[in-house]
């Protein structure tokens, strides 16, 4: 742990992008499709909009700002203008269920929520405003922007995130990928999620490109397009690349997150020619608290902290194990998130008062992990009972509530099983009278839970397993493989010609 820096006071990440913006004014900031966008414009635009914030909008320091728009360049100028305005953004994917965006709005109390109309009605006028920087003054302890993860209790919950955190971060990142051979970052992620303020602000900290894609499925279109590609991204995203045969020879730089690496992954990657590293860190700590460069030969580690992060292996009593011993992965250090808004009980059980530092805080992350003796750490899963499928962070409890909202199911567990590929998948198990439809239940999820959280299986039972606590045994439910409700569906074949051609068609895509 001994990973401290100084970092130069009262700086935030605008004053990263604002110095490069005018050390390289006219390099290429950012390319979406066809639309390339230079560190001027990009800057200029965003102080446009800041500005018309300002006056229309009347946002104050710290005011939670909604931003609900389709991909586009116009997602990145958004969060810039938001944060020279002074508030702090709260990203909402409009590919969400209307009642989960409704809720992170709502939760977040959002002074104004930047969608399309917004958008339209700024660009109708834009010439009335400044494209000068502002002079607003941050103070690195102002939020910077409120993430909502997936919540045990049924709803989503808001991360608080400060220009502090964030500003540590990305010095950490300038530092530590200073000598990476890269041309260009590709954006993939959504902004809804931590991974993507890496892609965006550690590019625009170091005068590098980033190309922001529509989404992971975009990026082999466009692997050939450039030399020297940092892929930033998940596992999971990796695994499917490689499953279908994609050309990674332009990618230098590939940085995994999120979830566990399956080794198997690790065997297809030329880890001479590229650097592959393993980033753990939740988004209580600022996107990424640990790093691990994987090389031939070598486990899949998740490493040491980076700059200015502390890591405990803690026991039950919140004491120090030694080197070996499996306890709580605790964090600490410049990238602690406030808490949570809005939920001050869930803070307090969740960021405690540090043990070794008086004053300072740590956050419980309800990984297990332990130290090896070169002194990298070694994951060892979920303390509780959060998954990451896919690298999204997934509490099966909110799926359960869901679950049990739905009219003829009386009980719900969800749970994450590994199928024939070695993958997580999220699998259902329904207690209910008479049978269940899956379509309807689909349809009933698909309302209120965004698609990366629907089960891949759906069981029916008479009754779920119980322990001697009176607890759902989870070891005792069976394997959905083969009995879920989606095989018990009628197989209706096609019925003329239009179908028949169809299914031909569909038969030779997949």
């Amino acid at each position: 742990n001994a990973t401290h820096r100084s970092l130069p006071q009262g700086k935030t990440i605008l004053d990263l992008f604002e110095e490069q913006a005018a050390l390289t004014p006219e390099a290429t900031a950012m390319v979406f499709e066809q639309t390339i966008i230079t560190y001027r414009q990009l800057n200029e635009l965003a102080n446009q909009l800041s500005h018309y914030l300002l006056q229309q909008h009347h946002i104050q320091p710290e005011d939670l700002t909604g931003i609900h728009l389709q991909r586009s360049e116009w997602v990145v100028i958004a969060i810039l203008a938001v944060l020279k305005a002074g508030g702090a953004y709260v990203p909402a994917d409009p590919q969400y269920p209307q009642e989960r965006i409704d809720y992170i709005f709502s939760d977040a109390r959002c002074k104004v929520v930047i969608d399309q109309a917004i958008l339209d009605d700024f660009n109708s006028k834009r010439d009335l405003y400044s494209s000068r920087n502002l002079q607003c003054s941050l103070q690195p302890a102002q939020l910077a922007y409120v993430i909502y993860t997936s919540g045990s209790t049924g709803k989503p919950k808001g991360v608080m995130i400060t220009h502090h955190s964030v500003y540590a971060f990305i010095k950490w990142c300038q530092r530590h990928f200073s000598d990476a051979d890269v041309d260009i970052v590709f954006a993939a992620t959504s902004v809804c999620f931590d991974l993507s303020i890496f892609e965006i602000f550690f590019p625009l900290a170091t005068g590098k490109p980033f190309r922001l894609l529509e989404n992971a499925l975009a990026i082999p279109a466009y692997l050939k397009a450039h030399r020297k590609v940092l892929l930033n991204t998940v596992p999971s995203v990796v695994g499917a690349l490689l499953r279908d045969g994609a050309d990674l020879s332009t990618v230098s730089v590939l940085n995994m997150a999120g979830e566990p690496v399956p080794a198997g992954y690790i065997a297809q990657l030329d880890l001479n020619r590229m650097q592959v590293w393993n980033l753990y860190g939740p988004s209580e700590d600022t996107t990424y608290s640990t790093v691990y460069r994987i090389q031939p030969g070598s486990p899949v580690l998740i490493g040491t902290p980076i700059d200015n992060t502390r890591v405990y292996i803690l026991g039950a009593a919140t004491q120090l194990l030694p080197i070996g011993v499996a306890g709580e992965i605790c964090l600490g250090g410049d990238g602690l998130a406030k808490g949570y808004l809005n939920n001050p009980a869930l803070t307090a059980e969740k960021f405690i008062p540090d043990p070794f530092r008086p004053g300072e805080r740590i956050y419980k992350t309800g990984d297990l992990g332990r130290w090896t003796s070169e002194g990298n750490i070694e994951f060892l899963g979920r303390k509780d009972e959060q998954v990451k499928i896919r690298g999204y962070r997934i509490e099966p409890g909110e799926i359960e509530y869901c679950l049990q909202t739905y009219p003829r199911v009386t009980d719900a567990v969800v749970t994450a099983k590994t199928n024939q590929a070695g993958e997580k998948e999220l699998a259902a198990y329904l207690v209910a009278k008479e049978p269940l439809d899956v379509a309807a239940i689909k349809e009933h999820l698909s309302g209120r839970l965004p698609s990366y959280m629907l089960p891949g299986h759906y069981v029916q039972m008479d009754a779920l397993p119980l322990n001697a606590n009176g607890k759902v045994d989870k070891k005792r439910l069976p394997d959905p493989e083969g009995i879920s409700l989606e095989k018990r569906q009628l197989y209706v074949a096609p019925r003329n010609e239009t179908e028949l051609r169809l299914a031909n068609i569909w038969q030779d895509i997949l």
